[in-house]
């Protein structure tokens, strides 16, 4: 069994144009001494379990402040703790003066990593990176175990989940059930995202969705950077929800 610690997260209604959209596809890379991301908190010591209001900036690689972003591409904020035990993912839109402005509640003390993956004007998706310490003791995460090849479930989806290895890189296959065991007859698997995380937190990107065996079966493909230990959420919508299941995988080569 598999379990999430909820990270509780409120968009400003007092800006307009927010909203949590579906899930960005395509792999990013993480940017350093390019694109920056600057993280702002209010109250500045923020604190585990207390309203927190996160101001995320972008500096582009002159240093000056990025106001605009391509049209129609989607800004995708993911948000996890170090140690990779508490994930949310969001796509917020820009506000008044380059300011996503996004009201959280983080839900344990530590560090937390903030990937933000953007397009620039007339440019190629791109990610950028920054850490955020939340005061308090924070409590270590558990060690990562592998749950691939085998079955993982969630509070909200489970999955029967086989990694092989194809002449361009990996494909992660996902036999769809509910957290019950029993079999998954009514979600749109076309909905789904793969988010994947190095152990370190230092690559962040997505799978590639890719055909899959049958209509209760989701597949997706990915080049993992380096041999390793990963951990990826799979995300789908259903009524309106977004059904989440966690798994760690081993890359040996």
């Amino acid at each position: 069994m598999v379990t999430r610690i909820i990270f509780s997260i409120a968009l400003l209604c007092c800006f307009p144009g927010w909203s949590v959209a579906g899930p960005v596809h395509g792999a990013h890379g993480i940017l350093y001494g390019e694109y920056q991301l600057h993280a702002a908190t209010d109250p500045a010591a923020a604190e585990a379990g207390a309203p927190v209001r996160l101001a995320l900036t972008l500096t582009d690689p002159n240093g000056a402040e990025v106001t605009e972003l391509e049209p129609g591409a989607a800004t995708e904020v993911a948000i996890v703790r170090q140690g990779l035990d508490v994930f949310t993912l969001l796509n917020p839109a820009m506000g008044d003066g380059g300011v996503f402005t996004l009201d959280l509640n983080f839900p344990v003390p530590g560090t937390y990593f903030i990937y933000t993956g953007f397009t620039p004007l007339s440019g190629s998706p791109l990610t950028a990176m920054t850490e955020l310490r939340i005061e308090g003791e924070a409590p270590a995460p558990l060690p990562l175990e592998v749950h691939v090849p085998g079955r993982v479930v969630s509070d909200t989806l489970g999955a029967d989940i086989a990694l092989d290895k194809t002449q361009t890189g990996h494909r992660i296959s996902l036999g769809l059930i509910e957290p019950d065991g029993s079999p998954m007859t009514d979600l749109d698997t076309a909905s789904g995202d793969l988010v994947i995380l190095s152990a370190d937190g230092t690559e962040y990107f997505h799978a590639i969705p890719a055909p899959a065996d049958n209509a209760t079966a989701a597949a997706f493909e990915t080049t993992f950077p380096r041999p390793g230990t990963y951990k990826a959420w799979a995300l789908f919508h259903k009524a309106g929800n977004t059904l989440e299941l966690p798994f760690a995988l081993d890359i040996q080569d």
